[in-house]
Formats: C-alpha cells, sequence, structure tokens
C-alpha cells in the first residue's frame, strides 16, 4: 500500500504469533550523508516504522515534514506508542549533530496531528539495553535492524525495480523458452 506521495513501500511485514511485531519497511532518494552533508550522489535511504497497534497515518505526516526540512538522513527506524516517539539513528550521527536533530525531531514529535509525543533517540549500538524503550520496541528494533537493510545505500543499478527483467541470463532463458514453445506449432 502506498502511504506517501514521498515514500515508496518496499515491504509490510504481518503480525508475530503474539499479534505485535508489524512493521513498514520505506524508501526514498536521499540527498544528504548521515551528518547532514550533502551527498556527492544521491541515494536511497531505507526506514523501518514498528507498529504498535496498526498503523498510525500520522508517523507518515511526521516523516514528510522530517524529509522536508533535511532532518530525516540519520533515521533507522521510528516506533509511536502511547504519546512517544522512539527514533534509532545510525550510529555515525555526531555528538554536535545529535543534538541539533534531538532538537527538530522534539518540535515535529510535540506537532504530530492532535496530540504532542514525546521523543526518545537511540543510536542503533545502544537499542539492545533491555532498560531501552517500550516492550514492543525492546522487543523487535534488533530483529528489524539486524534483518532489514536500512539507512543510505549509494544508487546502484540493482536498486532499479525491474533490473532482473533485463538481466541478460533471464533474456536469454526466455528467448529459448519461446524457441522451444516454437517447435511445439511446427507441422
Amino acid at each position: 500500500m502506498q502511504y506517501s506521495r514521498f515514500f515508496y513501500t518496499e515491504y509490510q511485514s504481518s503480525l508475530d504469533a503474539k499479534e505485535e511485531g508489524a512493521f513498514t519497511i520505506l524508501s526514498m532518494p536521499q540527498s544528504r550523508e548521515v551528518n547532514f552533508h550533502l551527498r556527492p550522489t544521491v541515494g536511497l535511504q531505507r526506514i523501518a516504522i514498528l507498529w504498535d497497534d496498526g498503523i498510525d497515518t500520522r508517523v507518515f505526516e511526521l516523516m514528510e515534514r522530517a524529509f522536508v526540512i533535511n532532518a530525516l538522513s540519520p533515521v533507522k527506524l521510528l516506533h509511536a506508542s502511547e504519546g512517544l516517539l522512539q527514533v534509532l539513528t545510525d550510529q555515525r550521527l555526531s555528538v554536535k549533530n545529535r543534538d541539533v536533530f534531538e532538537a527538530l525531531w522534539a518540535d515535529l514529535a510535540a506537532g504530530v496531528i492532535f496530540d504532542a509525543w514525546a521523543l526518545s533517540v537511540f543510536p542503533e549500538d545502544k537499542i539492545f539495553n533491555p532498560s531501552d524503550g517500550g516492550r514492543i520496541f525492546r522487543n523487535h528494533s534488533k530483529d528489524i535492524v539486524s534483518t532489514q537493510e536500512l539507512g543510505i545505500i549509494d544508487y546502484s543499478y540493482n536498486l532499479f525495480l525491474f533490473a532482473d527483467e533485463w538481466d541478460i541470463e533471464n533474456i536469454l532463458y526466455n528467448q529459448m523458452d519461446f524457441k522451444a514453445d516454437d517447435d511445439l506449432f511446427k507441422d
């Protein structure tokens, strides 16, 4: 399902056996590095959103505002739950830039539609502390981060959605299939 005009929905997971842990992976072009400097070329950023009790579309609106003000590049995972927005950032975000990032995101979270969320920010290498975050965040964020390729990557041909269709082996294989089918119609 498409949730935003800015972001492409790459993956939507289902709930686990305990009926929790659903997440969405979104991707978008990214012209900034983790520490907000311009990239030499546009890359692709992938972010996970861990859901609590279903999809809260306010998270998409908040992400769009962050994207517009160039404050999304350090983000790897978001989770909103009971008035708290948890943001997992790339561990390469510098201390100096972390302060600016947290101030920007505190303003964004405080202005969420029909609510005001508190903010909790974690670098990705610190999420494994059992006292950090809510239960769903603690139970699922580590698995999402370790199994999904999150963050900013350089563009390559393999990111083209139809790259497999134009792979030379697939083209040759399909041509062989057509020739085999042609043999069926010979007299």
